[in-house]
């Protein structure tokens, strides 16, 4: 049986001590491990410095064990070569795909489902690069969507709940006559989604929270499960996606609903009254969804103030001539 080197466990420490770092300073670390256990890890190699220059074969396994981790990441990485990887996120093989455009399709998807899509694949590609595994990013991310989901089956519940209690109120679903009010039929549809939303966010944390999950070999296999099918790893976005966007379209729903109570139930005076707040609601309400997207109503309202003029000082050239 070998003795442990000094050499050997100097040169692992300096290795964890230096993923630390670069997990610290940086959001892109080639790291196999997050700061959690790299600390953990750091804490054991100093217990194994005990036995150095001794012949203990737990020290000895525990040593190779680590140093396999992290020459297999080196491997995989490329380390030392002329085209090694750098970031966690970028690709050796296909450095174009995410400038690749998007089919129709897909972007049509996205639009109907607020841009959600978009963003879980932006995260999707900056977990799963070169199909391989960023286990770190990996357990962020499962992390983050479970918050979301048990937000959304809150969210959806009340939901859920208003419009039940929506439908209670005399006159809205009048059971005795067959034929259904448009308010009747819209919140009949915001139902439908909210139940959807709680229904998907409830098998998704189900999935997820699978035990086979939970090792980087079995996240593969699922991610390249996914990669297979008609849309490729995108499809997983849109399944991400789907509780949110369908909250969202539950919330239109409703508005859509109360808002024909208010105008066609409403007399001249409350209908002046309403007016004027419903268009600040819907207003304030559209803000942050345009800001998002880079469109802002006062750059627009510049230009179009710029094009009256052009267009009046060529009027008043032409009435010259």
């Amino acid at each position: 049986m070998r003795a442990l080197p000094a050499q050997v466990v100097d040169y692992l420490r300096d290795i964890i001590t230096y993923a630390h770092a670069e997990s610290i300073t940086s959001q892109t670390s080639l790291s196999p491990f997050d700061l959690d256990e790299l600390s953990n890890m750091l804490n054991v190699v100093e217990h194994v410095k005990d036995n150095i220059e001794k012949v203990n074969e737990h020290s000895v396994c525990i040593v190779a064990r680590y140093m396999d981790m992290f020459f297999r990441a080196k491997f995989v990485n490329f380390c030392g070569q002329l085209g090694a990887r750098l970031d966690a996120d970028q690709s050796l093989y296909d450095s174009d795909s995410k400038n690749k455009p998007k089919p129709i399709l897909v972007r049509i998807l996205n639009v109907a489902l607020f841009n959600s899509p978009h963003i879980h694949s932006e995260s999707i590609h900056n977990v799963w690069v070169d199909n391989t595994v960023v286990k770190p990013r990996w357990k962020k991310f499962i992390s983050q969507l479970n918050g979301e989901w048990s937000s959304f089956t809150v969210f959806s519940t009340v939901m859920l709940a208003v419009d039940v209690s929506f439908l209670a109120v005399p006159g809205v679903d009048d059971p005795s006559t067959q034929s259904k009010s448009a308010v009747t039929i819209v919140i009949y549809l915001s139902t439908l989604c909210a139940m959807g939303s709680l229904v998907i966010s409830l098998v998704l944390a189900g999935q997820v929270s699978d035990s086979r999950r939970s090792s980087a070999n079995s996240v593969a296999n699922f991610m390249t499960s996914m990669s297979k099918s008609l849309l490729g790893i995108e499809s997983l976005a849109f399944m991400l996606s789907l509780p949110f966007a369908l909250l969202i379209w539950g919330m239109i729903f409703f508005a859509i609903g109360l808002s024909i109570l208010i105008f066609y139930t409403t007399d001249i005076v409350a209908f002046i009254v309403v007016i004027p707040i419903w268009a600040v609601v819907v207003l304030l309400t559209t803000w942050p969804v345009f800001a998002a997207n880079n469109f802002h109503v006062s750059a627009v309202a510049m230009r179009a103030v710029k094009y009256w003029k052009d267009i009046t000082k060529h009027m008043v050239v032409i009435r010259r001539r």
